[in-house]
């Protein structure tokens, strides 16, 4: 059955609907929706037999839907009709500019604004300041043919995550929101990007699939849980807490020295007599509390160069791996990739190996979506293999792409109609449970 359809505003203070000729009701409705707007309406088949969506500009006004959309995807869930889905895509970065909201990035968002709207959804950008609590709307930048728009809007069926990679502005502020629509106001969250890597590893330690394949990690407290991690393994990792390695620190028991590894553009190897020389040099200009110290690992080697994987993850009702990618550790992204039968020149030595990785891909992937909450369509995992063939999990990011329009396999209108209104119907069974528990009680 067709979902999108152009819409055609009438004048007419009723709250009333016409919906297109090729539009068939399951049940008889009562109540048309977009975002969290709810409104009793009047339902007519379009009177002149158009195959269009017509709305009154009193129901227009009343359900807060923008006079600029021109068309809209309809969807059905018990006596209720919706309008949208209406998509709000969470960033930070704004700016007074009307014509660029978010600065260099305001083109990039116009441009998949766009191709939600082909899609039948209405996608608006928001920060968290530009929410009204009280009032339940979003002060929303839309993009239209005349440009930026700022407009009053419910709050949306689906929040897709936009922050900027690696940003860890106010993000004790942003995890609480998130949680906040989440939790109470049942809205699901695509792509929840600004969890820490100290958050994602303290909170994956509890969950048996993933526990197995994490390093042991912790905040940096003080020195002596460094020369402590140190004793154990012989080298640690000192890591901001986006992922990205500062450097590796190895101690030398012969010679009773540090050694610091630097992986940035220079790759040098310091050395130094004691561990406060060694933080009077690296980290005399950075905040430690903010480090991380995660157990060293002896990865597997190839011409004497650490190797780690690269394994691609997506979510298409059950997750499973894409690509499988080895690579040289630490070297520049782009130049150092190996193929995998030079790592495992066995063929079955190849294949067992492939299937230990795929195994702990989706295991992780399983674990983080059940333990950090919101929607994951796709992750990217950067796995290491010691020389024992254990295997760790390095670091986690998720996949804040155009994928969740366009994953493999899947054309484009099927994937909105299955995934997207699949996850706001979902919240909205879950909404009609809750309310159900209240009225009992």
């Amino acid at each position: 059955m067709k979902r999108h359809f152009k819409i055609d505003f009438f004048e007419d203070e009723k709250l009333e609907l016409h919906y297109p000729e090729d539009f068939s009701f399951k049940q008889k409705h009562q109540y048309a929706a977009f975002g969290s707007a709810l409104e009793k309406t009047v339902f007519i088949k379009h009177p002149e037999g158009r195959n269009v969506v017509g709305i009154s500009t009193g129901l227009r006004d009343a359900l807060g839907l923008p006079d600029f959309v021109s068309s809209i995807s309809l969807f059905e869930n018990g006596e209720t009709l919706y309008l949208g889905p209406l998509v709000g895509i969470f960033t930070s970065g704004f700016t007074p500019k009307q014509l660029a909201p978010v600065g260099s990035r305001s083109d990039l968002f116009a441009g998949q604004m766009s191709m939600h709207s082909e899609l039948g959804s209405v996608s608006f950008l928001f920060g968290k300041e530009h929410i009204d609590w009280d009032n339940g709307l979003i002060q929303g930048f839309f993009h239209t043919k005349e440009g930026w728009e700022k407009r009053p809007v419910p709050f949306p069926n689906i929040v897709i995550d936009r922050l900027p990679k690696g940003s860890s502005e106010n993000r004790d502020a942003n995890a609480q929101l998130k949680q906040k629509l989440e939790n109470d106001y049942l809205i699901p969250w695509y792509h929840p990007g600004f969890f820490s890597q100290l958050e994602l590893y303290e909170k994956l330690y509890n969950d048996a699939r993933a526990e197995p394949y994490l390093p042991e990690t912790h905040p940096f407290i003080s020195f002596s849980s460094v020369e402590r991690m140190l004793d154990d393994y012989g080298h640690v990792f000192l890591k901001d807490d986006d992922g990205k390695s500062a450097c590796q620190l190895l101690y030398h028991r012969k010679e009773r020295l540090y050694y610091c590894r630097l992986f940035d553009q220079t790759k040098k190897l310091l050395k130094f007599k004691t561990i406060e020389g060694f933080s009077r040099k690296i980290f005399a200009r950075r905040q430690l509390e903010k480090f991380l110290i995660q157990q060293g690992i002896r990865l597997i080697r190839k011409e004497n160069k650490a190797v780690d994987f690269h394994v691609v993850v997506h979510n298409n009702n059950k997750w499973g791996t894409d690509t499988i990618k080895a690579k040289y550790a630490y070297e520049k992204s782009g130049t150092n990739e190996i193929s995998f039968e030079d790592v495992f020149q066995d063929e079955a030595e190849r294949m067992n190996q492939r299937k230990k990785l795929e195994k702990a891909a989706i295991d992780i992937a399983c674990a983080i979506e059940d333990n950090l909450g919101g929607i994951l369509t796709g992750m990217e995992l950067d796995l290491g293999m010691d020389r024992d063939g254990h295997i760790w999990l390095l670091k986690v990011e998720a996949i804040p792409n155009q994928s969740i329009f366009f994953p493999p396999g899947l054309g484009r209108t099927d994937y909105l109609t299955k995934r997207l209104a699949g996850a706001f119907l979902v919240r909205l069974n879950k909404k009609q449970e809750k309310e159900l528990e209240l009225s009992k009680n």
